[in-house]
């Protein structure tokens, strides 16, 4: 403190700056002095060394070596501080020293140096690099349903956990064997952006993003994505012309259609007139409204299984039927005598192609009410069929009525016994009955005999009587059961007596 302060001995001076120091030495209590030694103070060079790190950055859990080289040729004191989370926490001496860290992040490493008493510190850091913990999301599944082009695989949800490092990206895909079963995941070589495009397919793949953090070396995966290929199936559209009407109708829609993969078949519209009811193998029901006639439609989806590749197409059904009716056993046109026993109408049916018909009949006559009208005239019989789509037919029996036969004059005997009897000729007497009145009536019913007279007809043939009276009977002629059964007109002589 150049010189004011004055202290006996021993003489301790400590934290001294550099300098020249002169020490003065007098008697206790004494005021004169004496100079004595001179001493020279030089600022001491601290202690140095240079960090040696194996590498500034790598992966958690990787060694790093470090150790530490001292400047000149000292041989300072060290003792180490690796930073939080390493292992070994802390070590003494120049190394190599062997550390890994257990959590990511930037390091400090620091380390102390003492040399004849004088202490420096070091210090440098390194970067601990934390992988992905999650590979993040990628979207999504495409069934692929006739195309060979999938589209884009997208980020769906980033990456995420860990610290530090550059992220790098590699794709992978793999493809279905056929049965049941999938080939080895193999990297797509230039595929390391986080989207990715596929090129064209021809057989059902599966995609996946793998990820990581460098330096690290693990990959962390996404999810997987499919994408479906599928061949779609050749589905033509229906139509059906044999339906009918008011009736329920059977189909298969699948028997035009082409598939080799399994598929599933169901309605997608409607019909507007009915209803339809489709199986998944493609028949079907449908049920028409009762009134309708046309032409029906309907769209149905042909679907391959296990995806969402679907095929729609369109059903037609003619219901129109414009097919009429056939009439059948309709009687030709037939000529009477006005006292021939008029014939029934016989049975006609129709015929139709939907089953559904009506039939009716009409007679319609032009007797009058006097005269030669009550004997000659016609009847027309007409029958019309009707179907259910209003397809009609019609046809008719025309029976002619005529009176061509003249009277006939008759002679009365009276036997000696009492008894009367009466001859006549009939004539036009043919296969149908004829009516015969007496000119007379009598008492009990007589017996009536009869010949043929004429041969209008080669056919063998023999008169018949039935419900002789006492006032008429019934005539007509038969041929043998071999013949046709109609005779021409013929003239038969008649007795009663």
């Amino acid at each position: 403190d150049g010189g004011t302060t004055w202290q006996a001995e021993p003489l301790t001076f400590s934290n001294l700056p550099a300098g020249l120091y002169n020490v003065q030495v007098r008697y206790a209590g004494g005021d004169c002095a004496v100079s004595g030694a001179s001493v020279s103070l030089d600022e001491p060079t601290p202690p140095s060394a240079n960090i040696i790190l194996s590498t500034d950055t790598t992966c958690q859990g990787a060694t790093v070596i470090i150790q530490a080289l001292p400047d000149g040729n000292t041989n300072p004191t060290m003792s180490w501080n690796f930073g939080a989370g390493a292992s070994p926490a802390t070590a003494t001496g120049p190394g190599p020293h062997n550390v890994t860290y257990n959590a990511g992040g930037e390091k400090q490493v620091v380390l102390s140096l003492t040399l004849d008493g004088c202490q420096s510190t070091k210090n440098t850091s390194l970067a601990i690099v934390s992988n992905y913990t999650d590979g993040g999301s990628i979207g999504s599944d495409e069934d692929l349903c006739g195309t060979s082009t999938p589209k884009t695989i997208i980020v769906a949800g980033e990456p995420s956990g860990g610290w530090g490092g550059s992220t790098e990206y590699q794709w992978e895909k793999r493809e279905s064997d056929g049965n049941g079963g999938w080939t080895a995941w193999q990297d797509i070589a230039g595929a390391n952006e986080a989207t990715y495009t596929p090129g064209s397919i021809n057989v059902t793949t599966q995609y996946r993003r793998k990820v990581r953090r460098q330096p690290c070396g693990d990959w962390v995966y996404s999810n997987i994505v499919t994408k479906l290929y599928t061949p779609l199936p050749s589905v033509l559209n229906d139509s059906y012309n044999a339906a009918c009407p008011g009736f329920i109708f059977y189909g298969n829609v699948a028997d035009n259609d082409t598939a080799t993969m399994a598929v599933t078949y169901s309605l997608v519209t409607q019909a507007t007139n009915g209803v339809v009811e489709m199986d998944p193998n493609g028949e079907f029901f449908y049920t028409p409204n009762s009134a309708f006639c046309g032409f029906e439609a309907f769209i149905y989806q042909v679907c391959v299984d296990g995806t969402s590749c679907c095929v729609q197409a369109q059903c037609f059904i003619d219901l129109t039927d414009k097919e009429k009716p056939i009439l059948q056993d309709v009687p030709a046109d037939l000529t009477i005598h006005c006292d021939e026993e008029f014939p029934l109408a016989p049975t006609v049916t129709a015929w139709e192609n939907c089953q559904s018909v009506s039939l009716s009949m009409e007679e319609e006559a032009t007797i009058g009410i006097d005269s030669c009208s009550l004997y000659s005239y016609q009847l027309t019989r007409n029958w019309v069929a009707v179907d259910y789509c209003g397809n009609s037919i019609s046809d008719q029996q025309v029976i002619t009525v005529q009176d061509l036969t003249a009277p006939n004059i008759y002679r009365v005997y009276t036997l000696p016994n009492g008894k009367r009897m009466v001859a006549g000729v009939m004539h036009n007497v043919t296969h149908r009955w004829k009516t015969v009145g007496f000119p007379i009536q009598f008492t009990t019913q007589p017996v009536v005999l009869t010949q043929i007279v004429s041969e209008n007809d080669a056919a063998a043939v023999v008169p018949r009587l039935r419900n002789v009276s006492t006032t008429q009977f019934q005539l007509r002629v038969q041929e043998e059961e071999a013949a046709d059964g109609t005779h021409a007109e013929e003239s038969v002589a008649w007795i009663a007596i």
